[in-house]
């Protein structure tokens, strides 16, 4: 199966249950779609780095004092959001939402559901969270750049590119990808070359096979964070 099929079957989820390895899911068609793509830090690409799935871990990378008031990164990060959800733009509200926890905080739902897939996308775990418990969003910022929060390799710089599409209900799945740079660039900016995917090849977009998908349902006149999907890498994922 073709990841753009799990995106779609992902778009307008409204059950996941599963019961003895059961996922009912409720589908519609991708209503649109757009690419942000990821500036990344130049590292050795081609290489395989020892892919693997990328663990739904509750190990806390480094986070604010949830008791503290919203500094000032925060707050605006805070209105940017606000700002997207008025303008039903979920590219504006996604990056503010990687950018800030108090955004994170603020737009998941009461409680997340993580699933792990088999490279045969057959379910390997599956379990509901509360809000409070879950500490395993996958992309942060990092300057200027999106990065993986928990690296698998040390001492690879892992980036992350990803896709975002959204239904004819107003949900929006981001389906995102860990890449490498392998620091071969031509012109100016921050071209940092030729992106490769954990298993050593080309990053291309629409073909390569992603490292996991977010959902985010429609929340009243916004959206919340509520289901987390990780897939297989072990270098024949393709």
């Amino acid at each position: 199966m073709h990841y753009l099929d799990m995106a779609q079957q992902l778009l307008d989820r409204t059950t996941l249950k599963l019961k003895s390895g059961l996922i009912i899911l409720v589908l519609i068609n991708v209503g649109c779609s757009g690419e942000a793509p990821a500036a990344n830090a130049a590292a050795e690409g081609g290489k395989d780095q020892n892919a693997e799935i990328p663990a739904l871990s509750d190990r806390k990378p480094e986070q604010q004092n949830s008791a503290a008031e919203p500094d000032i990164s925060d707050q605006m990060s805070l209105k940017t959001a606000e700002t997207a959800c008025k303008n039903g733009d979920p590219n504006a509200f996604f990056d503010a939402f990687i950018q800030s926890k108090a955004v994170q905080k603020k737009y998941t739902a009461a409680s997340v559901e993580k699933v792990q897939l088999q490279s045969d996308f057959t379910v390997n775990h599956w379990e509901e969270v509360k809000a409070d418990d879950y500490t395993a969003f996958p992309i942060k910022m990092a300057g200027y750049y999106r990065k993986f929060t928990q690296p698998i390799s040390e001492g690879v710089d892992e980036h992350v590119i990803f896709e975002l599409n959204q239904g004819q209900n107003e949900a929006f799945v981001v389906e995102w990808t860990r890449v490498t740079y392998d620091g071969k660039f031509f012109g100016e900016g921050d071209d940092l070359g030729t992106a490769y995917t954990l298993d050593g090849k080309p990053y291309k977009s629409g073909e390569s096979m992603t490292d996991g998908q977010l959902l985010f349902e429609a929340a009243g006149d916004c959206w919340n964070f509520a289901l987390d999907t990780r897939h297989s890498r072990n270098g024949a994922s393709n």
